[in-house]
């Protein structure tokens, strides 16, 4: 049985108001967990943290190592302890995902996800720090025959109107260069680690000023 939590830094509302200047450190996040995933500072492409490591992609197509000091506008993480461990093999997402909610025993918690292994492709959209010149806010990229991690929650419904709610899953290379938000993916070869959470923890940054005056 689920023992562990989420935590839960801000809130999707408020990234889509608008409030995406940095607020809260990841020394200061990574005391609540040490894998999950994230909005970069002025939502300039996306954090993924694994192993108590925090790395940001961007659109131009490059992934960094961010340091402690570093200030993110929204995550959620936990401390990975998986409880469920499973291989797939040539699975695409739609009937992976379908799988595991059927496997998946208890169907009201709130789910961590961690993939690691080999993905035949891997569609990713990384928001961008500013429109391109099409009013595009996102880039699109696909990686093919790729190696590395896919890490992230299932929300369900249950949840709606709190945070979030479906699956919501970023990915890493295994060489950490290549990476962000998951629109899609097949999984070639890969062990699925599941890790039920007990309970969502959600803070908001009061002591931010635009979060604190913007209507959300």
């Amino acid at each position: 049985m689920a023992t562990t939590g989420l935590y839960q830094h801000s809130t999707v509302a408020a990234l889509k108001a608008g409030v995406t200047a940095g607020n809260q450190t990841l020394a200061t996040l990574l005391t609540h967990g040490d894998t999950g995933i994230g909005t970069a500072d002025r939502a300039a492409g996306d954090v993924t943290i694994l192993d108590g490591q925090a790395y940001q992609s961007q659109a131009n197509g490059k992934t960094k190592a961010l340091a402690s000091s570093a200030k993110i506008p929204f995550a959620m993480l936990h401390a990975n302890e998986p409880t469920i461990e499973q291989t797939f093999e040539n699975v695409d997402y739609r009937v992976f995902e379908q799988q595991l909610l059927s496997l998946y025993p208890y169907k009201n918690l709130l789910v961590a996800l961690r993939v690691t292994g080999t993905f035949t492709t891997v569609d990713l959209s990384v928001k961008r720090a500013e429109p391109a010149a099409d009013d595009s806010t996102y880039r699109q990229f696909t990686g093919h025959n790729v190696t590395g991690t896919l890490v992230g929650y299932y929300v369900p419904t249950v949840y709606h109107g709190v945070t979030q709610t479906g699956f919501h899953l970023h990915f890493l290379n295994q060489d950490k260069t290549f990476g962000g938000h998951v629109t899609g993916y097949r999984i070639d070869t890969g062990l699925v680690q599941l890790q039920a959470l007990a309970s969502l923890q959600v803070v908001v940054p009061t002591h931010d000023t635009e979060f604190l005056n913007r209507r959300q």
